[in-house]
């Protein structure tokens, strides 16, 4: 039988979230904490570096005690220090390294200072690594140590020195947290932090503790000098790797196929510079992109910038066959897209939602040619085309587009089947082959509800939709605003454009007591229902199911799954309205009887279970 698969609060099936470790960090979220000027943890948006970052750049002579896999923070530590006002001539950081649990306790025949080094040189020249985006700061560092503004030292033998203090003048911290990335910003960590102000005599007494294993150390300033030098040199294939596609996914390389608006008064956003350099990448790797970006993050902006940049790549490139861009969309937006094109000069048909899903086919003709011979094809609002049975998806899938654009902030919502749907968007050509014999298997079992997906086929058919995807959540964008808010300016407002902190409330629905006997009754009343109308008039066993399911096995998961679909309907046509619920239950002109409604606000008569029956 296959797992279920998690959910987020919104409905919609985590495309990128494989891992499912979150619910601690919710769980702690929720929960009371002290003032993390007092114990600082990392928990939600508190984190220990904000306490005692600010406590160490603000002293004249810090001190540290941690181990020796806190050098990555420490070059970082040193370079805001360095730039930061003290009010003493003698200023100096100190540091006292201790070995790291990992470090092997066997007993060689050398001495503490040969086997520390060789310890932290194999953990930061074989194993770690420091950036080559920290290479200004492994300077600075190395410039603080030759000018006696950083001093070190270290303490190893049978007996590892394994504490975590972190000394400034005005406040000195204890704990767990190691001066590393994690220990700082997101492991669960443990601190108490004494100010000298409050708590004079515990913060005196800490200083004294830090002070007495100060004095204990052995210098290790050569040491690490000639370990930073190494560090700058040394970088492993996967750094290098990784700048590369920095440089192509977030560099300047597509700026040329930007075309600037004819008005500057909304210039693109950085995100939104990155985001079209990366799915013109996509376009042209594997023919189709998906952009995903959360909503109010611009993508029709940056769909309309990106639209004209295909097109004018396939000039470019000599590949042009037929010169037609067709966006497909719901009225709402088509005229902000036809809006973005004027300015770009780019030429853009377009095709309503409703045109396309119209059953006359005089109506549909024209605009459905449209559709099937564009060159590039973007469809707004793509969650819209995954019902495959729909009359305006067939046309979108019948498109013989060299290039299929998807835009939508939700990709996935009523569950795991809308990977398959996704995947006839996308277009199954451009899929390996394994992953094109899961869809085929997949695809027998199809109607047969989410629970028909088998776990490790959901996540293979999620990776692999990856691969065309573009999709930054509302958190990735705010720290790209974080990095550079100059360049996030309203043009009227002249406000930083972010996405707001959520600020969960608790409210009473005041419900009366009236209210809720109702909602017993009806609960009671759906209870009672059967599901027959959900049944199909075959019930055996898929073949693509049968080395899983026996003939009893499968009537049973049948019955009971139509059981709940029936419930499911009902609440959910309540929830909606009363007119909605009667519609379900009895047919469009039933509902448009009972409630005076116009009865051309719908041409097709939906629902209608009780006839069915």
């Amino acid at each position: 039988m296959s797992r279920h698969v998690p959910k987020d609060r919104g409905g919609q099936l985590p495309l990128f979230a494989l891992d499912r470790g979150n619910r601690v960090a919710a769980l702690l979220h929720g929960r009371a904490w002290p003032e993390s000027t007092r114990f600082p943890a990392n928990h939600g948006d508190s984190h220990v570096r904000t306490v005692v970052w600010e406590d160490l750049i603000s002293s004249s002579s810090p001190l540290l005690i941690a181990g020796f896999s806190s050098l990555g923070e420490l070059v970082h530590l040193v370079s805001d220090w360095s730039t930061a006002p003290h009010g003493r001539d003698e200023e100096c950081v100190r540091i006292v390294f201790g070995a790291e649990p990992f470090t092997s306790s066997k007993h060689e025949f050398r001495s503490a200072r040969a086997e520390f080094t060789d310890g932290a040189r194999k953990y930061w020249l074989e194993v770690e690594g420091v950036s080559l985006r920290s290479s200004a700061q492994v300077l600075q560092t190395i410039e603080a140590l030759e000018r006696g503004l950083l001093t070190t030292r270290f303490i190893h033998g049978a007996n590892h020195l394994h504490a975590k203090i972190f000394v400034g003048e005005m406040a000195a911290t204890v704990g767990s947290s190691n001066f590393t990335r994690y220990g700082l910003g997101s492991q669960y960590e443990a601190n108490a932090r004494f100010d000298s102000a409050h708590e004079p005599k515990r913060y005196r007494e800490l200083v004294s503790i830090a002070e007495n294993y100060w004095e204990a150390g052995e210098s290790w300033d050569k040491e690490l000098h000639d370990l930073l030098h190494q560090l700058l040199r040394v970088v492993s294939w996967e750094e290098a790797l990784a700048r590369a596609c920095a440089d192509l996914l977030e560099g300047d390389w597509a700026a040329h196929y930007l075309t600037e608006p004819v008005s500057t008064e909304r210039p693109l956003w950085p995100s939104q510079r990155s985001g079209i350099a990366e799915a013109l990448w996509i376009s042209e790797t594997v023919g189709s992109v998906l952009v995903a970006d959360a909503t109010g993050s611009g993508k029709t902006l940056m769909g309309a910038h990106l639209v004209r940049a295909a097109r004018d790549r396939l000039w470019r490139t000599g590949r042009t066959r037929r010169d037609l861009t067709v966006l497909v969309g719901p009225p709402a937006v088509i005229g902000t897209w036809k809006s973005e094109a004027i300015e770009l000069g780019l030429m853009l048909e377009t095709v309503s939602h409703g045109i396309l899903s119209r059953a006359t086919l005089e109506l549909t003709s024209d605009k459905g040619r449209l559709v099937r011979h564009a060159q590039i094809l973007a469809v707004d609002e793509a969650h819209n085309f995954l019902n495959r049975g729909s009359k305006r998806t067939r046309q979108v899938l019948e498109s013989l587009a060299d290039n299929v654009m998807l835009f939508t902030a939700t990709p996935i919502s009523r569950g795991a089947t809308d990977l398959l749907d996704l995947v006839g968007l996308l277009g199954p050509d451009n899929f390996e082959e394994t992953t094109l014999e899961i869809l085929n298997r997949l695809d027998r079992r199809r109607g047969l509800g989410e629970g028909m997906l088998l776990p490790n086929e959901v996540d293979a058919l999620r990776r692999e939709i990856q691969r065309f995807t573009v999709r930054r959540t509302k958190a990735q964008i705010n720290e790209m605003v974080d990095r550079a808010p100059e360049a996030f300016i309203h043009p009227i407002t002249a406000r930083v454009c972010r996405y707001p902190e959520h600020d969960a409330r608790i409210y009473p629905t005041e419900e009366t007591v009236e209210d809720a006997r109702l909602a017993d009754e009806v609960r009671d009343a759906i209870n009672g229902l059967v599901g027959i109308a959900q049944l199909e008039s075959d019930i055996g066993v898929p073949r693509g199911l049968r080395s899983q399911y026996t003939d009893e096995q499968w009537l049973r998961f049948r019955i009971h799954s139509a059981k709940g679909l029936a419930r499911h309907h009902v609440l959910e046509a309540l929830r909606s309205s009363r007119a909605a619920a009667i519609e379900h239950l009895a047919g469009t002109q039933e509902a448009a009887r009972r409630f005076a409604l116009d009865p051309s606000f719908k041409t097709t008569n939906t629902g209608d279970v009780i006839s069915k029956l």
